[in-house]
This record gives structure tokens, sequence and C-alpha cells, in this order.
């Protein structure tokens, strides 16, 4: 019966064509294959996060003002460039991005590197400043279109961050500022599922009036990211020349 039904669906293009079947299995098997996890530079922090930061997923950070976000994604870059050979292309719209940083967690994290194999490492941050979101939807699209690019060796997408380029399209444009804030995260989440890649996008929170932290840019953003969860455990950490530490004993 099966196959009969998969007949009345046959290509057209060729008599040998024929339509592929697959099962559940199939495709969790296919998906397990292709996913990588990045870790974010802290052991904790991993464990907290099911393994790390996810290829082919869209993930969204939150936080208050100084609360750590760009050090996250400074440290990030570097333990990815160090324990991968893949490149990491970073969206700066604050001007949070240092490569003196970097540069400098990288040396604390592995003592046995030299200024030369930093260097090494260091070029395989692809960095680009973004001023409004005419400028990230450029950038966007030519990731797109430079798709042989993206196959050599580009594992992750940074923004930091999101919401300082795309607040002023919503608060200006009201409707057809919603509508293109959209379209630029449909962009991104297309991005992590065709090309396999890691995004990861920081966003500022806002207190609702019971207190509690919620990202801004409104509801409907946050119904783009790949996934939603509730962390039951909470990490502290602390940042030093490594990156994000877990604080001594008594902080």
């Amino acid at each position: 019966m099966i196959k009969k039904m998969a007949a009345a669906f046959r290509c057209r293009c060729s008599v040998d064509c024929q339509l592929s079947l697959l099962s559940g299995l199939n495709l969790y098997h296919a998906l397990c294959d292709n996913v990588s996890v990045y870790s974010c530079g802290q052991e904790q922090l991993d464990e907290m996060l099911k393994g790390g930061l996810y290829s082919n997923e869209f993930t969204e950070i939150v936080g208050t003002i100084g609360s750590g976000k760009s050090q996250f994604c400074l440290a990030f870059v570097a333990t990815l460039i160090a324990n991968t050979n893949g490149r990491v292309l970073f969206i700066d719209t604050t001007g949070s991005f240092s490569v003196f940083r970097v540069a400098e967690i990288l040396l604390a994290k592995h003592s046995t590197f030299e200024m030369k194999q930093v260097s090494a490492l260091l070029a395989r941050v692809i960095y680009e400043k973004s001023y409004c979101q005419k400028q990230l939807n450029e950038i966007l699209d030519s990731v797109c279109r430079n798709v042989e690019g993206i196959r050599n060796n580009l594992k992750a997408i940074i923004i930091d961050h999101v919401g300082t380029i795309l607040s002023p399209t919503l608060v200006q444009a009201r409707l057809r500022g919603m509508q293109d804030m959209m379209r630029t995260a449909m962009k991104l989440r297309d991005l992590a599922k065709c090309y396999n890649l890691c995004v990861l996008a920081v966003n500022n929170g806002v207190e609702k009036e019971n207190g509690d932290l919620q990202p801004s840019l409104g509801s409907c953003a946050q119904l783009l990211r790949s996934a939603r969860s509730d962390c039951t455990a909470s990490v502290r950490f602390s940042i030093d020349a490594q990156g994000l530490v877990l604080p001594c004993s008594g902080e």
C-alpha cells in the first residue's frame, strides 16, 4: 500500500526517480549526526545548558546591563576557536568586541600557547560592525550568498547585541517595524537551520511588574528561538583573565 502511495507522488523528471521515504528514527539519527555542541568555556554553565551551545539552533541570552553577556560571548569565541578548526562571525553593534580580551583569555587558559599560535586562532574570527538593522540584514544576506565560505568551517554567528539595533525599528515604525524585526530574526533562525550553524544573539532584559526578568523586543521575537526552557539550576560565575570562572569560596 505504501509503495502505491509513493508511486503516486513519484517525480515526473525521470521514470527511474523514486520518492525517498524516511522514518522518524532516520530523521533523528540524521539530526544527531549533524548537530555539534560547543562549550561556552565554563563547565558548570555547560552542564546547565545540557552540554553547551548547539549548532542548528538560534540561541538567545538575556541579562541586565553589566551582567556579563559580552564577556560570555568573548569567552565562547575563545573556547570555540581553540577547541575546533572552525571560524566565528562576530557582529558587533555596541563596540563590545575586544580582540585583546579574546587573546588574553586564550593565553590565560592555554599556558603553552605562544603569540604566533594565538594570532593564527584570531585570524579565524571574522569581525563586522553594524549600526542599524539595514546593515545587519546586508551582513546576513552576504553570508547567505557566500555558501562556499559557510561550508569552509564557519561554525557560529554571534550578534552582540540584537536589541540595540532592532529596538529603534519597533519604536519608529510600529507595525512595519515589527514585521522587519521578524524578518531579521527569521534570517538568523534560517541560517542556523540551513547551514548547521550555532547562532547566538544577545538581548537586553527588562523587568516586569512582578520583578521577573524578560527579554526586550516583545513576545513575538521570543517565538523564533529554537528552544525555550526554564532553568531549575543557577550558576554563579565571576570574570577574570581566563573568562568565566567559578567565584572563590566566600564570595
